[in-house]
């Protein structure tokens, strides 16, 4: 049974009802748009702040470049892609394609404006697009954070257990597709590593096509946001129609909401899109006084990511 004061948390992703201002990106260059020149081959190094942290070799691509020497944009040597904005994006192989090159895997590095803070959640998030000429679609595209730019001597895979990998199957070759998370620092993580941190047989695969090009996806738009989080605690439930409801916002639609009394039992699960009304479970409305609150994703691989007390006065 959850008591309302010693709560042991366990993080793996965090989220809380807040408040999202506009906040600073924190990677540099996140859209691959300054280059130290325009490419000539489609190494990554050509875009400052970015570099690749093994031996495996992502690339970039921009509209300067002639389209003879197929990394240009929006036509290049895997297909046909618009930037998400700007003029540029990079391209990497998250997963290999033949028996000669199994768990062959391209990362993409950068260090971030400034350090995490400790305990302070963070958005994380990147466009992916797959090329039209990359003969199946992956999952388990992700991302890592670290305190140093530590280097990676292999072209193979690099598994990490603190690795955020997406579970869906990003198969999308006209759009843009937005992979994003969210993340509690451990405190000074300071760069960002993205890419295929599982190993072949690890990796879910949809086929597309029998073109004997790589497994190829473009990225565009990094970006790590800090989240303010601003969590009520009074609301006033007594339908003159101001503050009468609680926990709502539309971008948390994949947590919930457990409201508790002082002996830590469970009066009410809400979530974030219809919120906390001041009704129980049972139908009963709750009386005056101050309640707890656990919130939690609604899938099993989140636990409780934030508990506090919420005063109701009608």
């Amino acid at each position: 049974m959850l008591k309302p004061v010693f709560y042991s948390v366990c993080v793996f992703l965090l989220c809380a009802f807040s408040s999202l201002n506009a906040q600073q990106n924190l990677v540099p260059n996140g859209g691959f748009e300054n280059l130290y020149n325009c490419p000539i081959g489609a190494d990554l190094y050509n875009a400052i702040d970015w570099f690749s942290p093994s031996l495996g070799t992502p690339d970039v691509y921009n509209s300067c470049a002639s389209l003879s020497s197929n990394i240009s944009t929006p036509i290049n040597g895997y297909g046909f892609q618009n930037p998400k904005d700007g003029n540029g994006y990079a391209g990497f192989v998250p997963y290999s394609f033949n028996a000669t090159s199994i768990n062959y895997r391209e990362y993409l590095g950068v260090k971030l404006k400034e350090k995490l803070i400790k305990s302070t959640l963070y958005k994380v998030g990147f466009y992916v697009s797959l090329a039209n000429n990359s003969p199946i679609a992956i999952n388990n595209i992700g991302f890592s954070l670290f305190n140093d730019s530590t280097f990676f001597s292999t072209a193979g895979v690099i598994n990490l257990n603190e690795a955020h990998s997406d579970l869906i199957i990003q198969k999308d070759t006209t759009d843009w597709a937005l992979i994003e998370s969210y993340y509690v620092s451990k405190g000074n993580e300071n760069y960002l590593y993205i890419g295929n941190f599982k190993y072949d047989l690890q990796t879910d695969t949809f086929h597309i096509n029998t073109s004997l090009s790589e497994v190829y996806y473009y990225i565009d738009e990094v970006s790590v946001t800090k989240i303010d989080l601003i969590t009520e605690n009074v609301f006033t439930p007594n339908g003159d129609g101001m503050n009468d409801v609680a926990f709502v916002n539309s971008e948390l639609y994949d947590f919930q909401v457990n409201i508790l009394n002082r002996w830590g039992d469970i009066v009410r699960t809400s979530d974030f899109i219809t919120g906390w009304d001041g009704s129980l479970d049972s139908g009963k409305m709750a009386d005056d006084g101050v309640y707890f609150y656990s919130i939690s994703s609604k899938y099993d691989t989140i636990l409780i990511v934030k508990t506090g007390f919420i005063h109701l006065i009608r």
